[in-house]
């Protein structure tokens, strides 16, 4: 391994990144690609040999370079995958080269391109190429939804067992020269192994060594086979697989320090077990990632062999002593086995038999643990003293002592209390600070006059990247997400035109022209018809739950009640009637995701049943997609606009599913929570609720028969005071909410400047408990502020709704679905409190980005029966 401390520039390539780079030849030969993911620390000088080498053996071939900086070593996984996403799009553009839809690679070809199989040879040097292909798997698939395809594999001094000492060692001898990183790498080197070790123990992750032995056997991550029989053979009438020849190729060394030839040996027996063609040279005198040196030959020509297979021969004669080797079978296997001897004396554990330790030991322990709190502290004088005065311009951080985490699980427990920690670190000045959540900064922003300067910042400070977040967190598709925020550069260009009919003409990308079918929904013209069909809904589905519950005792828990009520309406009023005939149990199963969808925000770890939960949703919206848009009925004009859109641009049906099923969350997910903390506080509160029964008997004296008026609904909106006080002051008390934004450029706010690219959290709740705004008694629910002083709603303090180009356009809506709920629940039935009647303590162990939810065995019993008429 190296030690430059350089980055390794190969002349010819061009990098896509800091570490990826392409190489194209001038006349490229069409599917043909070599990737070589090189060791930890290479520098051009070594690495050149190899892209040599591959310039002569194929030289029509692209070639992609993807490198392993040494602090790559030290970065967690989501900013590994991070790094390694330029690497898709090279690879991508080969396969579709030959005519293969990158999304559906199995089954569906571009008919413009006849239909060939990619080329790309894989080579790997050493577990840190091999942990960069393991990335880059994971990436695929996620974005691609398909194994990549692969000729064949190159398996150079790679594929270590590993384990602490082994790990320690390899990072240590790729350490660049120089006295500062020479002390301080080996410690930073032993903390982030201590921590894999650690997360290992408790079974956090797997053991990434394993993970890269495996991903490569993977048929969901790789698919191996000859160039002329790769995927389906398309002079087959039956749609069968042609068989396929999977072949790899490993270099070892039995002088090896790093990767121990036996793990090789063992990778092998595994690879001919489950029928690969294998091909397998070990050697006694060569170094770690160094055969090519001083076995020029033997490399070439068998990397020559796996470029241009040729037909296996029988036997296979040693190059140095003569000695005829049998090829060895195993099931349908093959191994072709070179061994090269030079009379060296070999390390005391290069033996067959003989495992090398990977034990970490007790003096290596002590040492691990002496370094770790070292490193702690250093890490805590520089980050936290001497940093601070070499930038005094940017905010403030709160201190920390664990490096990458910092306040993530605190903040996770209690994101309000964290706040509220670094503003007495900061004797209450409410200037702008930092919090260390895992891989990120994150600046809060605390004053309202530095919040609305925020709002008003529409140059440097971007809500729309905040919103590309969003989708990426749903999983939607880069494919997806780069055709939806890419400008048309013409009107002829333009899809959603020409194909969708949409007016488009100020040529905005498919992201900026939903948010305007977003405003136009729920803030302009078509809002009225989605306000009184939501609220007709709203009273359907009470009225079906309370004839569902009065067949047996007429009691309900107040919040599943809710949650059924506003959700089903929700969904009716925007997707239509088939929906819900498509899955009866689409609203339990949302609810069941929507409950540990904070994991998704959080980017929890512990995630599986989540995402499962998330995928049930999803594939029910696909199997409602997939039905004639003429069976699916009268849509909202946002869900109509979007499906349109979206297929005009060539959205996949898996993605669109996603899309569908953000809005659905957007639309609901909050809304039956600060509807829920109102309603309890109304049926609990004597007081509360005789102001409100009031309002409500006075309004639905304009019903006609029962059933909903526009006057019935003119007055909800305007003549309700205690109505909506009540609902404004459950927005103030129980919201957990943020209002976010991403810096384009250095951002000075007051004294301080933020960086740029640096998310912004503006929390609201810090805002909401200001008593010198809401006055002393701001720890207490209190609706009458609100009906006292009809301003406080518009005060810079009071942002439920977030502010500026991200102010929820859905406020109204959301206010009138509450008053059309009360005036159901109240003037429609009676409504009984069981048992002691108080208001749930809210649940601060479950995080949440939005209203705060209730401790569940707190939950209110009413009995709702219907008046008599």
């Amino acid at each position: 391994m190296s030690r430059d401390s350089k980055k390794a520039e190969i002349v010819g390539f061009r990098p896509l990144s800091r570490s990826i780079s392409l190489y194209e030849p001038r006349e490229p030969a069409k599917g043909q690609l070599i990737i070589l993911a090189t060791w930890l620390g290479g520098t051009a000088k070594h690495i050149a040999k190899y892209t040599t080498l591959y310039k002569t053996l194929a030289p029509s071939a692209k070639i992609l370079l993807i490198q392993g900086p040494i602090d790559s070593f030290l970065a967690p996984y989501p900013i590994q995958r991070r790094n390694i996403r330029p690497a898709i799009d090279p690879i991508a553009q080969v396969v579709k080269e030959c005519g293969h839809s990158v999304n559906t690679l199995d089954t569906r070809h571009d008919a413009t391109h006849s239909l060939t199989s990619p080329h790309i040879l894989l080579h790997i040097f050493s577990n840190g190429g091999a942990n960069n292909i393991l990335q880059l798997l994971q990436v695929w698939k996620s974005e691609i939804g398909s194994p990549l395809p692969l000729s064949g594999l190159v398996i150079d001094s790679a594929l270590a067992v590993g384990g602490y000492k082994q790990n320690y060692r390899g990072f240590q001898q790729s350490i660049p020269n120089g006295l500062i990183l020479r002390l301080l790498g080996p410690v930073a080197a032993s903390y982030a192994l201590l921590v894999l070790e650690t997360s290992i123990a408790l079974g956090r992750y797997p053991r990434p060594e394993t993970a890269m032995r495996q991903c490569i056997f993977d048929e969901t991550l790789v698919q191996v086979g000859e160039p002329e029989n790769f995927l389906y053979d398309v002079n087959r009438n039956d749609g069968t697989k042609s068989a396929k020849t999977k072949r790899i190729c490993y270099f070892a060394s039995k002088a090896d320090q790093n990767t121990p030839f036996q793990d090789i040996i063992s990778h092998s027996k595994e690879a001919k077990e489950r029928g690969w063609d294998v091909d397998l040279h070990l050697w006694d005198d060569t170094p770690h990632c160094n055969h090519l040196g001083k076995h020029e030959k033997d490399y070439m020509e068998a990397v020559k062999n796996m470029w241009m297979p040729k037909k296996p021969e029988a036997e296979i004669r040693s190059p140095h002593d003569g000695e005829r080797l049998s090829d060895s079978k195993v099931g349908s296997g093959t191994v072709h086995l070179t061994l090269c001897t030079a009379g060296r004396t070999l390390p005391a554990y290069a033996s067959d038999s003989e495992e090398p330790s990977r034990q970490m030991g007790v003096k290596g322990f002590a040492y691990a643990f002496a370094s770790v709190i070292l490193f702690l502290v250093a890490f805590r004088l520089w980050k936290f003293t001497i940093r601070p005065l070499l930038h005094p311009d940017e905010p403030s951080e709160l201190p920390y002592w664990i490096p990458y985490f910092g306040h993530a699980f605190a903040y996770v427990r209690s994101g309000h209390d964290v706040i509220m920690q670094a503003k007495e670190y900061l004797n209450n000045t409410r200037e702008p600070f930092a919090l260390q959540l895992k891989d990120r900064k994150i600046y809060f922003i605390l004053h309202p006059d530095d919040s609305t300067a925020v709002y008003r910042n529409t140059t440097t400070m971007s809500f729309i990247k905040i919103v590309e977040q969003l989708q990426r967190t749903f999983r939607i598709s880069e494919t997806t997400m780069r055709t939806a925020w890419q400008l048309p550069k013409s009107k002829e260009e333009d899809r959603m035109q020409t194909i969708a009919g949409v007016s488009n003409p100020g040529l905005k990308s498919l992201g900026d022209l939903s948010m305007d079918f977003w405003k136009a929904q729920v803030a302009g013209k078509e809002y009225r018809t989605v306000e009184s069909k939501f609220s007709r809904l709203i009273a359907d589905e009470l009225a079906k739950e309370v004839a569902r519950t009065d067949m047996r005792d007429g009691v309900f828990r107040l919040l599943p009640l809710m949650q059924r009520v506003f959700l089903s309406a929700g969904i009716r009023t925007f997707f239509g009637e088939k929906l819900l005939e498509v899955d009866p149990d689409f609203v339990t199963k949302f609810i069941v995701f929507d409950d540990e969808s904070w994991k998704l925000w959080f980017k929890w770890s512990f995630s599986k049943k989540m995402f499962a939960n998330k995928r049930r949703v999803e594939e029910s919206l696909e199997r409602w997609l997939e039905l004639p848009r003429g069976e699916r009925g009268e849509l909202a004009y946002l869900v109509d606009m979007v499906e349109k859109t979206q297929l005009a641009i060539g959205t996949p049906i898996d993605d669109l599913a996603k899309i569908m099923n953000l809005l659905i969350f957007i639309i609901n997910t909050n809304t039956y929570k600060a509807a829920y903390w109102a309603t309890a506080h109304l049926l609990t509160s004597s007081s509360i609720r005789d102001d409100i029964q009031t309002e409500v008997s006075r309004a639905r004296q304009l019903l006609n028969s029962h059933q909903l008026t526009e006057s019935y609904l003119n007055n909800l909106r305007s003549e309700t005071p205690h109505i909506t006080a009540i609902f404004h002051e459950s927005l103030r008390y129980y919201s957990a909410s943020s209002s976010i934004r991403l810096t384009l450029a250095p951002v000075a706010i007051g004294k301080r400047v933020i960086p740029t690219k640096s998310v912004v959290f503006i929390p609201f709740r810090p805002l909401h408990y200001d008593a010198e705004v809401f006055g002393s008694d701001v720890n207490s629910f209190n609706p009458d502020r609100f009906f006292n002083d009809k301003k406080l709603s518009s005060s810079q303090n009071f942002k439920p709704f977030s502010g500026g180009s991200s102010y929820c356009p859905g406020r109204v809506l959301a206010r009138m679905e509450f008053a059309v709920f009360v005036g159901e629940l109240l003037g429609a039935y009676n409504v009984e409190v069981l048992g002691e009647g108080k208001v749930p303590t809210t649940d601060e162990k479950t995080p949440t980005k939005g209203i705060l939810m209730p401790i569940e065995r707190e939950d209110i019993s009413v009995k709702v029966s219907c008046r008599k008429q």
